[in-house]
């Protein structure tokens, strides 16, 4: 078969670059495009007599002066409500890249009360929060008719966002202040829009029950539809498609993700990915980004890990506060012990930051606009001191296993996306002062073994993920994260109890009487990360071993070997794969390096399963049954 088209040149030093705003079907943005209206990042540079970060907000508590973190809550930034869109509330706004839909000319019957609606009344209106793409949130009012939504401002000078129902790709439930009261509507060019509407009386759930009446009216015709992406025969796990369960738990038993990725039908990146989105993670809060793992544990060496030995990796069994030396972790142990709260409103807790947070995220991801620019504005107009920025992989996972106020695990991108390595728009991080003699910060300082090459970093990093190694020890950090050791005797058992306004139901923030003390709770929430909520009630199931499995989809691949010419390192492992390039990624001249051969992993095998996943995932295998 033939290859793939090869793919674009490293971006170029000239022009600035910033990260694009479409999502493929595991949530990546994985393409940079050029920025038509640049920042003076020249005034971003740090200066020694700064002002200081802005600090937190009045009444929360600084667990541990972790990262700063901003006084506003901070979403991803999408530059899809650009200026330019001059509708008014009442137009519905028609995307260039989106499919046009017949307008609807006819009144429609109405599931719940039976009467007559014409397709612009309003059947649903009710306060909301849209977390939009300036890192703002706006308030105001959602108006759901027969064929759009709408989001009518109370802010006179935001004009009002019209998004069309028919170019709706899926709508999924999502989490606001540890609640969950917020959607997250996917639209098919990509792009997606964060609801929340933490109001008294539920009205998410009104707005919920009008959009499902609307699919079972056929009002929303692309739901459910695309055959890769999240939909709901994959993850939302709703027969009807496009309207998930409202209790991740119950999306999760319908899905079989679990038993899929036993049987290798799923990379570690997928369902890790897949767990992210059942959780609520979404790029859209930057306080609920997806997390990821550490997988190596070794960025000193001049050579790689060997998958088949055991020094070089992290151990999946801890949480990285539980890694380093033995008095940090005794410090950590003592805390949770000794600490008493007077007023017993404050659980015992071992970390005091977390390892998903705001700040976290802009730590990772500061060289790549728009996101640079959020670091600089969290900071009070300039970089962070540039001994705290990410200059270096050795030097990040020594404060991880080190520091007291550092236990960050790391972001998806890290495994797909060489360019947030590389300081391609010249910003001025400054230059470190700490062991380095004043040395410049550019691009991340990475092992020895990448030779300098962050794409090779990359994809020896994401085949590290999927190397045996982490396959056989990944269910427990499942456990840690999404399982049964995130909360209770077996996570203090695990070393893993965090502090108690990171957790799911540890308070009601409308609930709290005292204004004041609500707005704190609010932004101590915001601010300081949040656990993803239970998925797992019980131990996480092991990975087969691939000769337990039928027709296994994935196989331990070296972490380092030459990749073919032309090679995306995007492209490189099969669950990106579709059925017409799975021969070309699973025969010889596969991207990862390894010599595959008909007797060990005939191409053919490969695309069978690729296919059978493709049904599966298409939901074609519901119909047919």
């Amino acid at each position: 078969a033939d290859a793939p088209d090869a793919p674009t040149a490293p971006l170029s030093r000239k022009g600035t670059w910033a990260l694009a705003r479409h999502e493929d079907r595991l949530g990546r943005r994985p393409f940079f495009v050029a920025d038509r209206d640049p920042p003076d990042s020249e005034t971003w540079a740090y200066a020694p007599h700064q002002k200081a970060a802005k600090p937190a907000p009045s009444g929360v508590v600084d667990v541990d002066a972790v990262l700063a973190e901003s006084t506003a809550p901070l979403a991803s930034p999408r530059d899809d409500d650009r200026a330019s869109d001059n509708s008014s509330s009442s137009e519905v706004v028609v995307d260039p890249d989106v499919p046009s839909q017949p307008s609807f000319s006819r009144p429609w019957r109405f599931a719940d009360d039976g009467g007559v609606v014409a397709p612009d009344d309003e059947l649903v209106r009710e306060r909301c929060l849209w977390i939009r793409a300036d890192a703002e949130k706006l308030e105001g009012q959602i108006v759901a008719t027969s064929r759009a939504l709408r989001f009518e401002p109370d802010d006179v000078s935001e004009r009002p966002r019209t998004w069309r129902l028919g170019a709706v790709e899926r709508v999924a439930p999502r989490r606001y202040l540890l609640r969950p009261v917020a959607l997250e509507v996917f639209r098919c060019n990509g792009t997606s829009v964060f609801l929340a509407l933490p109001g008294p009386g539920a009205p998410h759930r009104s707005l919920w029950k009008a959009l499902r009446a609307l699919k079972a009216r056929r009002k929303l015709p692309l739901a459910g539809d695309a055959p890769f992406s999240h939909s709901a025969a994959r993850v939302d796990g709703d027969d009807g498609g496009g309207l998930g369960h409202r209790d991740c738990r119950d999306a999760l038993r319908a899905s079989k993700l679990t038993e899929w990725w036993r049987k290798r039908r799923l990379s570690n990146y997928a369902y890790l990915a897949a767990l992210n989105e059942l959780a609520g993670r979404t790029r859209s809060d930057l306080s609920q980004w997806p997390v990821f793992p550490w997988v190596l544990a070794d960025f000193s060496s001049e050579t790689a890990p060997d998958a088949t030995a055991d020094g070089g990796w992290r151990d999946l069994a801890k949480p990285v506060g539980a890694h380093g030396p033995e008095d940090r972790v005794e410090a950590f142990e003592e805390r949770f012990r000794s600490f008493e709260d007077p007023t017993g409103r404050v659980a015992k807790f071992m970390y005091g930051s977390h390892y998903s947070s705001a700040g976290v995220v802009l730590h990772y991801l500061v060289r790549a606009l728009p996101y640079s620019k959020l670091a600089v504005d969290l900071q009070g107009g300039r970089f962070d001191v540039p001994d705290r920025l990410f200059f270096g992989w050795e030097a990040s996972w020594q404060s991880c296993t080190h520091s007291m106020t550092d236990v960050k695990e790391l972001v998806p991108e890290l495994f797909y996306s060489p360019e947030i390595l590389v300081n391609h728009n010249r910003l001025p991080l400054g230059a470190r002062q700490r062991d380095a003699g004043g040395a410049p910060i550019d691009d991340v300082v990475l092992p020895a073994w990448a030779h300098g090459d962050p794409a090779a970093f990359v994809r020896a990093h994401r085949a590290a993920l999927e190397s045996e190694a982490v396959s056989r020890r990944l269910h427990a950090w499942v456990d840690l994260i999404f399982g049964e050791a995130q909360r209770g005797p077996k996570a203090a058992a695990r070393h893993n109890v965090f502090y108690h306004l990171t957790y799911e139901g540890a308070v009601d923030v409308e609930a709290i009487e005292d204004e004041d003390e609500r707005a704190a709770t609010r932004d101590q929430i915001i601010h300081f990360g949040q656990t993803p909520p239970q998925l797992f009630a019980g131990p996480h199931p092991r990975r087969k071993p691939p000769h337990e499995c039928a027709l296994p989809l994935f196989h331990d691949v070296p972490v380092v070997g030459p990749a073919p010419d032309g090679c995306s390192v995007r492209a490189y492992v099969l669950d990106d794969a579709s059925v017409a390039n799975a021969p070309w990624v699973a025969g010889p001249d596969a991207p990862l390096g390894e010599a595959s051969s008909a007797k060990a992993t005939g191409w053919r095998a490969v695309g069978d399963a690729a296919e059978k996943a493709a049904t599966f995932f298409s939901g074609k295998s519901r119909e047919k049954k």
